[in-house]
């Protein structure tokens, strides 16, 4: 059904690559729609909704018939009173820092920081050029 839908791009699809699916035999036909079909559906969601708007608008244009698969988006969601609830603490009723953390830091007990540990001394040119490792393979 796909295919018989969408016949002006799934043939002219077919066509730019040199491939005449009319004289095709069934099975290599059900082949090449097949591999159309996945191509047009594996894209993100932003490539979907601009080729479904833009075939809507060919579809009314060129053919004057509505296009079938026409994808609707989901209105925006809004997040500014979640963000709003993190920055003043009172998501769920607790203390909570801008990254949704359990607790503000507090500056009087500050978390353990990690210990400062130096670059690793190499000799690009020696047979180990990180003691203790061995030699570099390969």
């Amino acid at each position: 059904m796909w295919a018989a839908e969408l016949w002006p791009y799934v043939n002219g699809k077919a066509l730019m690559s040199g491939v005449d699916i009319l004289e095709l035999e069934a099975s290599q036909a059900m082949d090449v729609i097949h591999f159309l079909m996945e191509e047009d559906n594996a894209p993100t969601q932003e490539i979907r909704l601009a080729r479904s708007n833009a075939r809507t608008n060919i579809y009314e244009a060129l053919y004057e018939r509505p296009y079938k698969y026409q994808i609707i988006p989901e209105p925006a969601k809004d997040y500014s009173k979640a963000a709003d609830d993190m920055d003043s603490g009172a998501l769920w009723g607790q203390d909570v820092d801008a990254f949704g953390r359990d607790a503000v830091l507090d500056p009087r007990n500050p978390p353990p920081v990690k210990p400062y540990f130096p670059p690793t001394d190499f000799d690009p040119d020696a047979d180990e050029p990180f003691p203790g490792l061995g030699p570099v393979l390969g």
